[in-house]
């Protein structure tokens, strides 16, 4: 992998979940909202201010919600999101994300407004779901990364070729009627057009291997070392996209204390 500069290939741009606090609305309880921001760029702060008038309009047209437990996917699978120093192999069931699909370097125009329409109909189908009585927490944001050469490391490759897909994982009852819902509610509210690409997609792994990244993502090299060593010790091979999920906030967690589950499928050597 390159040696990027602070933030590796995510230099001035890597995604984190920054949080809000919604006020009281009409007696609703205060709740927290995690939303993505660029290191560098005000877009999904702004994004952020939009869904918080847009949500704070529905809370009060809705001025009582059916009360339920809040479903929290990291608890229903606390396996799935282990977070080991020395590489692990994981089973990873079948899932459901909201995605985004896209090219080129973190940072540009086509990646932060990716990110904005992620989140925009993350948070719409959410608040949908709560007025109807299944509440969930949202997701950290996770993302699949590959090149044009597959035989070569992406992140070896120029920049401006990266392919990526962000992602965001819902409950199983989420549905694509749902999702429509809220893309056309917000397309309808003058949103931009790249809230028309989000996509609710299903997506299996199945075994994996694992491992925390601690630390700056230009060091990520050193790490997928480990987990090249592992396989090949193992009589294993890669046959899937690097996947990464992101547990900490760079603005607030120094590069070093960084957190970053590094994912990648694996089988069986023929």
């Amino acid at each position: 992998m390159k040696n990027d500069t602070q933030y590796g290939k995510y230099a001035h741009s890597c995604p984190f979940a920054g949080q809000i606090m919604l006020s009281k609305v009409i007696r609703v309880t205060a709740e927290r909202f995690r939303f993505i921001y660029l290191s560098t760029n005000s877009v999904p702060v702004g994004a952020a201010r939009v869904i918080f008038a847009d949500l704070r309009f529905d809370l009060e047209r809705n001025t009582s919600m059916p009360t339920a437990t809040k479903v929290d996917i990291y608890r229903q699978f606390r396996s799935e999101y282990i977070t080991p120093r020395n590489p692990s192999l994981v089973d990873i069931k079948p899932a459901r994300y909201l995605t985004i699909i896209g090219r080129g370097e973190p940072g540009g125009a086509a990646f932060e407004s990716a990110i904005g329409a992620l989140y925009n109909v993350a948070f719409t189908v959410k608040m949908a779901r709560k007025f109807a009585g299944q509440d969930y927490t949202v997701c950290k944001l996770e993302g699949l990364w590959w090149g044009d050469v597959s035989t070569q490391c992406f992140a070896d490759q120029p920049r401006e070729t990266w392919n990526w897909k962000l992602m965001i994982r819902v409950p199983n009852f989420v549905g694509e009627s749902e999702m429509k819902a809220a893309i056309e509610k917000l397309l309808a509210k003058g949103k931009p057009r790249e809230i028309g690409e989000v996509k609710l997609e299903p997506f299996e792994e199945g075994t994996c291997l694992q491992v925390l990244h601690v630390g700056p993502y230009d060091q990520e090299s050193a790490t997928m070392v480990r987990l090249h060593a592992f396989a090949e010790k193992n009589g294993l091979e890669f046959h899937g996209l690097h996947h990464e999920i992101y547990l900490s906030d760079p603005r607030r967690v120094a590069p070093a204390k960084l957190r970053t589950i590094l994912r990648i499928p694996v089988k069986r050597k023929a």
